[in-house]
C-alpha cells in the first residue's frame, strides 16, 4: 500500500509541515507544544477537551477521550465496582507511589513542583473554577469518610496524626513559627469581616460539633490527638510568651519574694515554663471539669527556678487567688459559667505532674504578704515548714558548699 503524504499547518504559528503520519486533530510544531493545545471531543459528553501534545502522542488510541469531569465519573465507576479487598489494594498502591515519587525528588524539582501547583490554584482562583473543584473534593472526601467503619476512622486519625507529627518535628524553629502565623492572621482576617449573626452561628455549630468529636472519641485517639495539640501549643506558647522577658511582670508578692532571696545570696530565675509531659498527666487529666473542655494543657508556668549549689528548685508564690472566691466567668467555647477559684485550684492539682523532675514548693500567701510564717508545702511529698524554715534550709546549704 502506498504511503500518502498529509499536509498540516502548526495549530500555533501555521508553519506548514508535511508527514505521512495522520494527524487527526491537528498538529503543533516544537516551539508551539509547550504553550499551544489540541482540542478533541469528549466521548461522552461531547464538549471540547484542551490537551498536552505529550498527552496526545503517548495515549493509548484505544481508550476513548473523556473530560475530567467525566473521567472522575469513569475512574469512580470502575473504583465502586471493584472488591472491598481489591479497593484497599489499589488505595494502599496509590499511597506507596506517591511516597515513592516524593522521595525521590530532589529540593529543586520539588521546589518547582510547588510553585506549579501554586500558579494552578491562583489561575483557578481567578477563573472561579477553584471553588467548584474544591466543593468537589469535599462533596468527594465526605462521602469517602461515611463509608468508612468506627475502626478504619480510628485508623485513618491515627495515622494522620502520626504524619503530621513526623512533619512538625522535621521543622526548624523558624518554620514552625512561619507556619504557625499564618494560619491565625488567616482566619482573624475571615472572622473579622463576619456579621454578628454570622459569627453566632459559625461558633455555635463549631462548639457543638467539637463537643461531640471530643465526647465519642476513644482513648487511643483522643491521646494522639491531645500530644500533637500539646506540641504545638508549647511551640506556639514559647513564639509568643518568651520566659525571663521584660514583658513578664512580677506580682507584689513575686517582688517580696524576690528581696527574700537576694537578702540570703540564693540565686534565681524569675519564670520557669516546664517543658515535660508527665506519661501518667492524659489519665489523670482527660478533661477540665471547671471548665468543660475538653483538652487540659500539661505545662505550667512555675513563678521561679533557684539555684542552689547546682540544685534545682522550682517556687510558686501563691497568692489570695489561690484561697478565696472571687468572681465566676463564662467560658466562651463551653458557654460554662465557673468559678475562678474552682478554676486556679483544679490548675494547682495538676502541678506534682508538671515539675520536669525537679523538686517543687509552694509559698502560701493567702493575704498577700510575705513573712516568715507562710506555709511553704513540698508538690510531691505534702510536707510542710514555714517560710523562715525553708530560706534558713537553703541559706545553710548554700553555705555548706565546699
Amino acid at each position: 500500500m502506498q504511503n500518502i503524504k498529509h499536509h498540516y499547518e502548526c495549530l500555533g504559528c501555521h508553519k506548514p509541515f508535511n508527514t505521512y503520519k495522520l494527524h487527526p486533530y491537528g498538529w503543533i510544531c516544537l516551539e508551539c507544544r509547550p504553550t499551544v493545545r489540541l482540542i478533541v471531543k469528549c466521548s461522552v459528553c461531547g464538549c471540547d477537551v484542551p490537551i498536552q501534545w505529550e498527552t496526545y502522542r503517548m495515549k493509548d488510541p484505544t481508550i476513548p477521550w473523556r473530560c475530567r469531569s467525566c473521567n472522575d465519573k469513569y475512574r469512580n465507576a470502575v473504583y465502586e465496582a471493584k472488591p472491598e479487598e481489591e479497593k484497599k489494594a489499589f488505595v494502599e498502591s496509590q499511597r506507596n507511589r506517591s511516597k515513592a515519587y516524593w522521595s525521590n525528588l530532589d529540593d529543586a524539582t520539588r521546589e518547582a513542583d510547588s510553585q506549579r501547583r501554586k500558579d494552578l490554584w491562583k489561575k483557578r482562583k481567578e477563573d472561579g473554577s477553584g471553588q467548584f473543584i474544591l466543593d468537589a473534593m469535599k462533596e468527594g472526601r465526605a462521602k469517602w469518610w461515611n463509608s468508612l467503619s468506627d475502626e478504619e476512622k480510628e485508623e485513618q486519625i491515627l495515622y494522620m496524626e502520626s504524619g503530621k507529627t513526623k512533619w512538625w518535628n522535621s521543622l526548624s524553629p523558624e518554620e514552625k513559627a512561619k507556619h504557625m502565623k499564618h494560619p491565625h492572621w488567616g482566619f482573624s482576617r475571615w472572622f473579622r469581616d463576619l456579621s454578628e449573626e454570622d459569627r453566632k452561628s459559625f461558633l455555635d455549630t463549631l462548639h457543638a460539633g467539637h463537643r461531640q468529636f471530643w465526647e465519642n472519641m476513644t482513648t487511643q485517639t483522643y491521646i494522639a490527638l491531645s500530644g500533637n495539640i500539646r506540641n504545638g501549643l508549647k511551640d506556639y506558647l514559647d513564639s509568643v510568651s518568651p520566659l525571663n522577658s521584660r514583658e513578664v511582670k512580677p506580682t507584689s508578692i513575686e517582688v517580696e519574694f524576690m528581696d527574700l532571696l537576694k537578702q540570703n545570696g540564693i540565686d534565681y530565675t524569675f519564670q520557669y515554663r516546664s517543658n515535660q509531659v508527665h506519661p501518667d498527666f492524659v489519665t489523670l487529666f482527660p478533661r477540665n471539669p471547671v471548665t468543660g473542655v475538653e483538652f487540659v494543657n500539661p505545662y505550667h508556668n512555675w513563678d521561679f527556678i533557684l539555684n542552689v549549689n547546682g540544685r534545682n528548685i522550682l517556687i510558686d508564690v501563691d497568692g489570695t487567688m489561690h484561697f478565696k472566691e472571687s468572681f465566676k466567668r463564662i467560658h466562651p467555647f463551653t458557654n460554662k459559667t465557673y468559678s475562678v477559684l474552682e478554676y486556679t485550684k483544679f490548675n494547682d492539682s495538676k502541678r506534682p505532674y508538671q515539675t520536669d523532675g525537679i523538686d517543687a514548693y509552694v509559698v502560701e500567701c493567702p493575704d498577700d504578704y510575705v513573712h516568715e510564717k507562710c506555709i511553704v508545702s513540698n508538690v510531691k511529698t505534702g510536707e510542710k515548714t514555714t517560710l523562715k524554715s525553708f530560706i534558713a534550709t537553703l541559706w545553710y546549704e548554700l553555705k555548706s558548699r565546699k
